[in-house]
C-alpha cells in the first residue's frame, strides 16, 4: 500500500491460519499446518537478514506478542492512531438514460480524526453534464446525466490528514425502445394499438379505438371470430 500515509499493519499466526490486517481490517489470510519453525537467523525489523531485502518506508512502534491477537485487540491497536479514510465508490454500472436518476452506492470508513472527512463527488470524464442530488457532498447521492456515454465519477474523502479517493465507471445507454419492452414481456395492460396499428408502449386514443372496435365486434353473435359470442 504505497500511498505515502501511515498505516497500522498486524500479522498473526495461531497455528492453523496466518492472517494479515491493515488498519484493523483483515486484508488476507492463508491456512497453515504447523507452528512457525525456529531458526538462527538474525531478527531484522526493516528487512530480511537471509535475503538482504529492505522495507522501503518507515516503521514505528513495533510490537511482538507471544500469542495471536484477536480482531478486537488489533482494532484497538489500530485505533490508537488517526487512520486515513477508506473510500469505495461502488460497483461499475450500466444505466439507461430513460430512467430519472441513478442511486450511487459508495462506502466510506472514517474514524473522525483529526476531523470528520469531507466528501466530494466530481465528474472526471464523460460527454455530458452530471448532477448530484441533493448534493455532491454526501456518501450516496442520486445522479443524473444529460447525454449517453461513458462517465468516470470520483468520490474524494479529506480528513486533513489525508485526501483519498476512489472512482466508479457508469455506462449510460440509450433509452429502451418499445420493442425491448415487448420482447421482455413487460407490455403495459391495455396497450392494444398505436399509430402503426401495433402496441407502442403508450395508453392513448389508439388503444381506446382498438378497444371500442373489438368490443363492438365481439358483441356481434354473427361474427365467428368473436372471442366471447352470445
Amino acid at each position: 500500500m504505497a500511498d505515502g500515509y501511515w498505516h497500522h499493519v498486524a500479522a498473526t499466526h495461531n497455528g492453523t491460519k496466518l492472517s494479515l490486517y491493515v488498519d484493523g481490517v483483515l486484508d488476507n489470510y492463508a491456512a497453515v499446518g504447523d507452528l512457525i519453525a525456529p531458526n538462527t537467523a538474525q531478527v531484522w525489523i526493516n528487512g530480511n537478514s537471509e535475503s538482504d531485502g529492505f522495507f522501503d518506508g518507515r516503521i514505528d512502534d513495533v510490537r511482538i506478542y507471544n500469542y495471536a491477537l484477536g480482531l478486537e485487540d488489533i482494532q484497538a491497536l489500530a485505533a490508537m492512531g488517526a487512520l486515513i479514510p477508506q473510500v469505495d465508490a461502488g460497483e461499475n454500472q450500466l444505466f439507461f438514460l430513460s430512467s430519472s436518476s441513478l442511486q450511487l452506492d459508495a462506502t466510506v470508513t472514517d474514524d473522525g480524526r483529526p476531523v470528520a472527512a469531507a466528501l466530494t463527488w466530481t465528474k472526471q470524464s464523460g460527454p455530458g453534464d452530471v448532477t448530484f442530488l441533493p448534493g455532491a457532498d454526501i456518501e450516496d447521492p442520486s445522479v443524473t446525466f444529460s447525454e449517453i456515454g461513458t462517465y468516470v465519477l470520483r468520490l474524494t474523502a479529506d480528513d486533513t490528514l489525508a485526501e483519498v479517493y476512489d472512482e466508479v465507471v457508469i455506462e449510460v445507454g440509450s433509452p429502451l425502445t418499445c420493442q425491448n419492452v415487448i420482447d421482455d414481456g413487460l407490455l403495459i395492460v391495455g396497450d392494444f394499438s398505436g399509430p402503426e396499428g401495433t402496441p407502442d408502449c403508450y395508453i392513448d386514443i389508439f388503444d381506446f379505438a382498438a378497444f371500442a372496435g373489438n368490443w363492438i365486434r365481439c358483441n356481434d353473435p354473427q361474427d365467428p371470430q368473436c372471442e366471447f359470442p352470445f
